[in-house]
């Protein structure tokens, strides 16, 4: 059910969180410790790397099923996402992180346009997501609380920490203290 996370969504210009969004997640990515992008503290959790890899994928899957919804398109099922059957299969070791922010802003160019062209009927439009129908306007609400878009304050959003801390491992970036409500409500603080 992703009503918990339509649920954390903040009022707001989303395609300007969008945008801004953008320049956070690169910061965040540019500022990562050269000698821990490729850094799993258990052998069956994700690099910083494959994090970075993890948030374009999901970004491509939400892209599409919006596009989906936004075109009318309630009959093909779409079905979850296997995360993890994505991860074991691209290849990230021989890539910069360079490269993965490239990737990651073409995408990201691609889902601005995507949703900055979408008129209101459009994103009242459903998908079949095989367990639920969920609108194009939906989908953008769960990109931004996966901090694939923008938390409140513009930075990378809780979700996409929390993620990170459970994928990489914590202590890898260092955090400023946050009084973040939204934060703190994901934690179940």
């Amino acid at each position: 059910n992703y009503q918990k996370y339509f649920d954390l969504v903040a009022d707001g210009d989303y395609m300007n969180m969008l945008r801004h969004n953008s320049i956070e997640v690169v910061t965040f990515f540019e500022k990562m410790p050269v000698e821990k992008l490729d850094y799993k503290y258990s052998e069956d959790k994700w690099s910083v790397k494959e994090v970075l890899m993890h948030m374009i994928d999901t970004e491509r899957v939400f892209a599409y099923r919006a596009l989906a919804a936004a075109r009318g398109d309630n009959v093909t099922p779409h079905y979850r996402m296997d995360e993890e059957l994505y991860a074991r299969n691209v290849e990230v070791l021989q890539r910069t992180v360079q490269s993965l922010i490239s990737e990651f802003r073409a995408v990201r160019r691609s889902t601005e346009e995507l949703f900055g062209n979408l008129t209101d009927a459009e994103s009242e439009r459903s998908c079949n997501i095989v367990t639920h129908p969920m609108t194009a306007r939906a989908m953008a609400k769960y990109q931004m609380r996966m901090g694939i878009a923008s938390s409140t304050d513009g930075s990378v959003g809780p979700m996409t920490r929390g993620f990170f801390e459970r994928a990489c491992g914590k202590g890898l970036i260092k955090e400023e203290p946050t009084d973040d409500p939204l934060r703190h409500k994901m934690r179940g603080e």
